[in-house]
């Protein structure tokens, strides 16, 4: 919703037949940041941190494109103590927005295995089967080194971003509420990626060869 007065007819149209109310959220334009971890009694075993760099729908859904993030990113940290204060056991997913301010605003708290996980465990943590190992009573050690700047993207979900965004009537989040120096890197990578899409179209055109790349599955964080 975009104006106040929205509220109330959103709020009867997605009521339950029992009177419960939806969970209303504040928008916090900014960078989408989240955190993967294992905490066992309680000590952080391992953690993940990444970013959201695009969603399907465009205004907010599955991550398309997602990338790790070294782990002194903004707000990573504040999620560590908290898991630890709180005595938390077990895998987690914790999600969180950065606006301008570069205050780490809480979102999400998911105890639970989810769609991320490719992304961690092809960055070089295994957070499921150390989560396995920790509830058979093994010692584990920390595992605090992953690969940083590892990335993947759902190309079916690209399409459907794009669809929707060239799409009549689209509603998009207003584009002057992104940070400028996101929209300047997100830019920058879309156009390497479409001039190296062109180079290798133009590659295949001149002889048969095949391309492969690293690709995530459907599936929300």
């Amino acid at each position: 919703m975009r104006r106040r007065e929205e509220l109330v007819s959103e709020l009867e149209r997605l009521a339950q037949s029992d009177g419960t109310m939806p969970i209303v959220q504040r928008y916090i334009p900014g960078r989408s940041l989240a955190v993967s971890a294992l905490v066992h009694k309680p000590r952080v075993i391992a953690r993940v941190a990444r970013e959201a760099l695009s969603y399907n729908p465009v205004a907010g859904g599955v991550p398309v494109w997602k990338r790790t993030l070294p782990p002194d990113a903004v707000g990573v940290e504040d999620v560590l103590r908290l898991l630890v204060a709180l005595g938390y056991e077990g895998l987690v997913n914790v999600e969180y927005q950065v606006g301008a301010d570069r205050v780490p605003r809480l979102m999400e708290f998911s105890a639970r295995i989810h769609g991320s996980i490719p992304l961690v465990i092809g960055a070089g943590v295994d957070l499921p089967l150390l989560a396995a190992r920790a509830a058979l009573g093994e010692e584990l050690p920390q595992v605090l080194d992953y690969r940083v700047g590892f990335e993947m993207r759902w190309p079916s979900g690209e399409v459907g971003r794009i669809r929707e965004a060239l799409g009549a009537g689209s509603a998009l989040p207003p584009r002057s509420l992104a940070p400028a120096g996101a929209r300047a890197r997100v830019a920058a990578v879309e156009a390497r990626d479409a001039l190296r899409r062109a180079r290798m179209a133009r590659s295949a055109t001149a002889a048969p060869c095949a391309h492969a790349r690293v690709t995530a599955l459907p599936g929300g964080d």
